[in-house]
């Protein structure tokens, strides 16, 4: 369900010119999900509330506000429910994939969120991320970005309360928070330690089950996970747990990490990034690079000579070493 289509020709890129590959993710931002805003997003919907277990329609405008074109691109959605106190996560998914935008184009999609049964009485952000095939990690709650959109709609609901993740008071051992990037920070080879709370608000039993996914920087969420795990979760009628996701000797350049509780009824989730010290380039020097198609044009020329001259030096039999 997140897997992202990768074109032939950015597979082609990749191979033919690793050091590029490599100067995209060496280069990016800390974190690497702030964008400079080339796809504005316009969201509408012609219900102005709606009820739960029902289909909603959903309308999308983008428009490239660059001068280079933009491929395969997507729409990520996250749906909040921004009456509670902590804003309970409730759904997060792939809205619309393989999105091409000329240079200065603007295409128009729909996509459609089913409303969970569960849903209780209140108001839900839809919020749409336009992210892009190297993208390294969704925005998490906690952060903000130039390519998003959001709309908010009211829900009628017999539902008083359900069990969900307590964001409001996630416990992260082994990284500290840090303002400025909207992600915990953590030093090479440190075990990484991440609880948090579930609450049972309602007044019956509960049974579902909580599964972790665990994503490496460059293989977020619009990939498959590099780690899982699953556990049953039981609570009384107002109870609490608590249940852990541990990163032993963590090692990786960062990681971003979800949890998400469902049963049949209701679902809730909770993301945070974790971000390595010293991998992360400085702001200032990566503030130039582009999340288009197109904005590469200066390693392509440099790596397409580098290829040139290799192939020259080949023909007229120079002796090239491996090292």
């Amino acid at each position: 369900m997140r897997l992202l289509r990768l074109s032939c020709a950015a597979l082609a890129a990749s191979a033919i010119f690793p050091a590029l590959a490599f100067a995209q993710t060496a280069g990016a931002s800390c974190p690497a999900y702030t964008d400079p805003g080339v796809v504005s997003v316009t969201l509408s919907t012609e219900l102005v509330s709606t009820v739960p277990g029902v289909p909603v329609g959903v309308h999308a405008a983008l428009a490239n506000n660059s001068s280079e074109e933009v491929l395969d691109g997507s729409l990520y959605a996250r749906v909040t429910d921004v009456s509670s106190e902590s804003g309970v996560i409730v759904d997060e998914f792939i809205a619309v994939s393989e999105i091409d935008l000329a240079a200065g184009g603007s295409k128009e999609v729909d996509f459609i969120w089913q409303m969970p049964v569960g849903a209780t009485r209140g108001d839900y952000r839809i919020e749409t991320f336009f992210v892009y095939p190297r993208s390294l990690f969704i925005p998490p709650p906690s952060a903000s970005s130039k390519d998003a959109a959001a709309l908010t709609m009211h829900v009628d609901s017999d539902v008083p309360e359900i069990t969900a993740i307590d964001i409001s008071e996630i416990v992260v051992q082994g990284a500290e928070y840090s303002q400025e990037t909207g992600g915990y920070v953590f030093a090479e080879s440190a075990n990484i330690a991440v609880e948090i709370p579930l609450k049972n608000r309602s007044g019956e039993s509960y049974k579902g089950s909580v599964t972790w996914r665990l994503f490496e920087r460059g293989k977020g969420p619009l990939t498959e996970p590099v780690g899982t795990y699953t556990e049953e979760i039981k609570m009384h009628p107002g109870g609490v747990t608590k249940t852990s996701y541990l990163i032993p000797d963590a090692s990786a350049g960062s990681y971003y990490l979800e949890a998400e509780l469902s049963d049949s009824f209701s679902t809730s989730l909770m993301a945070i990034p974790l971000l390595r010290e010293g991998v992360c380039a400085d702001k200032a020097a990566a503030s130039g690079e582009s999340s288009a198609g197109g904005g590469n044009t200066p390693w392509l020329i440099a790596s397409a000579l580098a290829i040139a001259a290799l192939g020259l030096a080949v023909f007229r039999g120079w002796h090239v070493e491996k090292i």
